[in-house]
């Protein structure tokens, strides 16, 4: 038995999902996935911020590409309240798909699950960063809440997991959208989690793949893409995704060789359609390199990356025919660049 880990899932439409892969791995892997947002028909755009919203078809349509366990710790949660939040654990649970990563006052709902495979003790750690935006910790306002991986919670379970001689795995939404580029934080994180025991790390949320580094034994894939992401509608139109955002990786777990190997994933929204694919060694490969340099110079590489995003974007939004979709979303999202460049 093997396990599989996935990127993103966000799913819109009621159609089924055609796919050629799943029946590949129902019967020797457990699959996990992020489910980003909740199920509801509400998909709304909102003071800048996208309110994100799955469709009733999307517990059963991930059921039927074998995913077995959901991570719900990430920033889309808490788009709604808190009865969508319930609603989507019933309806996930119905479909035959377990969620995991939250925590709900008063109650022994926990952020992680146990499994025993092939006599091998594994816990797999379902997190967020708050930097993503996610409501970490208890409010008053909130019945369910997802944990911080900084916290002192999850930082003491890891260390207790890993005491207990476990195979412990984070599965982690953090880092920055849209970026092919970990942060030094994201990275200096990384080295204290596997410090503290953690035997793989796996990330999600920048919807793109980024690279993976080898630290200390443990392996770190920064972010896994998306898996399925359906367009919805923004703030003037329907945001329509890039190649890039149609592509992931799945890691695919070997315990008793405690290896791993890259799966390659390509979605169509419009089909809908998520076929098996080449996996991308060469680019997987390629943004690991900066990972080889001194943090200092590492630095000083993302201060470039940001000025070639900076210069790229401009060019892109200064096309005579783009000038009138430019909106706050937009200038906030170059003003951060800037801001990069010169921190």
């Amino acid at each position: 038995m093997k396990l599989l880990f996935l990127g993103d899932f966000f799913y819109r439409q009621e159609k089924r999902i055609k796919s050629n892969f799943s029946h590949r791995f129902n019967q020797e892997c457990i699959i996990v996935a992020n489910f980003e947002g909740c199920i509801t028909q509400k998909c709304v755009f909102k003071s800048e911020k996208v309110l994100l919203g799955q469709s009733t078809e999307s517990a059963i349509a991930a059921n039927e590409l074998s995913i077995r366990y959901v991570s719900l710790a990430n920033n889309h949660l808490h788009d709604h309240d808190n009865s969508t939040i319930a609603l989507t654990q019933n309806l996930l649970r119905k479909s035959g798909i377990t969620p995991f990563g939250l925590t709900k006052i008063n109650n022994d709902e926990d952020i992680s699950i146990n499994l025993t495979i092939n006599k091998i003790e594994i816990e797999i750690f379902g997190v967020t960063h708050k930097m993503t935006g996610a409501i970490v910790g208890a409010t008053n306002d909130w019945e369910f809440f997802c944990e911080d991986i900084e916290s002192t919670k999850f930082l003491s379970a890891l260390e207790e997991s890993k005491r207990k001689g476990k195979f412990v795995i984070v599965y982690v939404h953090w880092g920055e959208t849209n970026y092919r580029f970990p942060s030094l934080d994201i990275r200096q994180l990384a080295r204290k989690l596997v410090n503290l025991g953690a035997n793989l790390i796996v990330g999600h949320h920048p919807h793109v793949i980024q690279g993976m580094e080898l630290i200390n034994g443990s392996k770190v894939y920064y972010s896994v893409g998306n898996l399925v992401f359906d367009e919805y509608e923004g703030r003037k139109g329907l945001l329509k995704l890039s190649q890039i955002n149609r592509k992931s990786i799945g890691i695919l777990l070997e315990l008793e060789r405690n290896d791993t190997s890259i799966l390659g994933f390509l979605y169509d929204p419009h089909n809908p359609k998520l076929d098996l694919v080449n996996a991308p060694h060469f680019e997987l490969f390629f943004l690991s390199i900066p990972f080889k340099l001194p943090d200092s110079l590492y630095h000083f590489f993302l201060k470039i990356y940001f000025l070639y995003r900076l210069i790229s974007r401009l060019i892109f939004w200064l096309a005579p025919s783009r000038l009138k979709q430019i909106g706050p979303r937009q200038m906030q999202a170059l003003k951060l660049l800037i801001k990069k460049i010169f921190a």
